[in-house]
């Protein structure tokens, strides 16, 4: 019997278009089996659970198909169609509201949507959304307060010396995991319709909202800076999770090593906090009556659940460090080995299998891998169903053309500076300066404070690097096309209202 390809899903009979989208900016764009099992089955089955809250009766988001992510040559994906299936079906919530806010502005795919939700299913979508909200803190809580046991259940096993401590110490830790990932992606889900709702309201009051709106929707604090001091003045497991690449577990072996490199956090140093100014008060006082209270509300809760997606980000990641310093000891434990377990699934890794078949597994993996590494893959991928559906596996996706870049102002603000990298900035923090590169998350905030603004070739507006530019009153453009030309040294005036960045010298 010939074994399945494990490194693809199938393609899904409704949806077409896979698009790396967010995750081109924040992940390597190769991943280990195992990484993989750690971040896109947990996140697969958070965004089933929340559409399952929001839409009880989206039969599209049941069944076997990936609804929201896929896994194509070691390559994560999320499924854009599959959020335009939901934005769809959300009353007053457009498909190009998503794209515009989560997938650097890409054309949303053609709908070819065999199932609806009814209309009584779709007007209640709205209370369930403002539940969501309501429940937003006492889960973030309770999440947390599960992470720490992990890492406190997991230091023990490991200290203990015994496998079985430490087996079942990560069978609880996955559970914290799929937890974790169900709330992050309810946050950032949520997020795009309730922006939209916003952005209707807002421009009926303001003829300005475009840039009122990344003013009070800055979120109040974010925990990447007290996760830094905690790091610097060595304050427990809670912060260890900074010093190495958020998404992938396997970066001590290679291949993996050499595509999570440039994700690894810059070294934690201390770090000034924002300013914090008291703008959005400002915009409110300037404005009466009953539909700025409706927006000013509707507003103050988006910032919130802004600093909550980075908060569950966060406590994602030092779920993954979990795994990080246990596996090895696990792997040793049952027979893996080092050069064994990272083509591995976390489930087969705890499951009752022998050792020989673990090594038929990855050895099998890992020739798929070999061989899937060898292949650049595009950005966006479509998948053409002539007849019905087929299988991604064995075959070689057609790239679609090369999207034209929509550069988008995601922090307010016009600034002039230098521009330089992220190895630059790192050795050069004193001297404020742009901040130019390709993609940027989290891991780069103990640069912010020195620099003047931020240009990024990859972006949103929800991306985790707008989010912080934002708190940080740092004016920043992404999914800029310059940002791959630009030069260090080069003088440029960057726009962070309207997107524009010039060259000056």
């Amino acid at each position: 019997m010939t074994m399945r390809r494990s490194i693809d899903t199938s393609a899904h009979p409704d949806f077409r278009c896979y698009s790396a989208g967010n995750f081109a900016e924040v992940a390597p764009a190769r991943w280990s089996v195992m990484a993989w099992s750690l971040v896109g089955d947990p996140v697969e089955r958070g965004m089933r659970a929340f559409i399952a809250r929001l839409l009880p009766g989206a039969r599209w988001a049941s069944g076997s198909s990936y609804v929201f992510v896929g896994y194509f040559s070691c390559r994560p994906y999320h499924n854009l169609s599959a959020l335009c299936h939901m934005a769809h079906e959300f009353p007053g919530f457009e498909e190009t509201d998503l794209t515009r806010d989560y997938f650097e502005n890409v054309p949303p795919p053609e709908r070819e949507f065999r199932h609806h939700c009814t209309v009584v299913q779709r007007a209640l979508a709205v209370p369930r959304m403002a539940r969501e909200f309501h429940r937003l803190r006492p889960r973030l809580a309770d999440l947390e307060a599960d992470v720490t046991l992990c890492e406190e259940r997991v230091a023990a096993a490991l200290h203990s010396g015994s496998a079985i401590a430490l087996g079942g110490a990560l069978e609880r830790a996955l559970d914290t995991v799929d937890r974790g990932w169900d709330l992050h992606y309810s946050t950032t889900a949520s997020l795009v319709p309730a922006g939209a709702i916003q952005r209707k309201m807002g421009r009926r009051m303001l003829p300005c909202w475009e840039e009122v709106e990344r003013l009070v929707n800055r979120p109040p604090e974010l925990p990447w800076n007290r996760l830094f001091d905690c790091a610097v003045n060595d304050a427990g497991e809670g912060s260890r999770f900074l010093s190495a690449p958020f998404y992938e577990v396997a970066d001590a072996f290679e291949p993996w090593s050499s595509y999570a490199a440039q994700f690894t956090p810059q070294p934690a140093t201390t770090v000034t906090g924002p300013n914090q100014d008291e703008i959005a008060e400002v915009v409110w006082e300037m404005h009466r009556g009953v539909r700025r209270i409706g927006i000013e509300q509707l507003s103050r809760a988006i910032a919130d659940n802004m600093q909550a997606r980075e908060e569950t980000k966060s406590l994602a990641m030092r779920c993954l460090h979990v795994f990080r310093r246990a596996l090895p000891t696990l792997a040793d434990e049952v027979g893996a080995g080092a050069d064994t377990w990272s083509y591995l699934r976390i489930g087969e890794l705890l499951g009752p299998r022998d050792h020989g078949s673990l090594h038929e597994i990855a050895d099998a993996r890992r020739a798929e891998c070999e061989e899937a590494l060898r292949e650049p893959m595009p950005d966006e991928l479509v998948v053409p169903h002539p007849g019905g559906v087929r299988r991604l596996g064995a075959h070689r996706l057609p790239a679609r053309g090369q999207q034209e870049r929509v550069p988008t102002g995601v922090s307010p603000g016009v600034v002039s500076g230098v521009v330089t990298t992220l190895e630059q900035a790192a050795a050069n923090g004193d001297e404020p300066a742009i901040l130019v590169c390709e993609s940027a998350d989290a891991c780069i905030q103990t640069l912010l404070p020195h620099s003047a603004g931020l240009v990024t070739l990859r972006g949103s507006m929800l991306s985790h690097i707008s989010t912080l530019a934002r708190e940080y009153g740092i004016p920043a453009v992404v999914n800029h096309p310059l940002a791959n030309s630009l030069r260090a040294g080069q003088k440029v005036l960057i726009n962070g209202n309207t997107g524009e960045v010039q060259v000056i010298a």
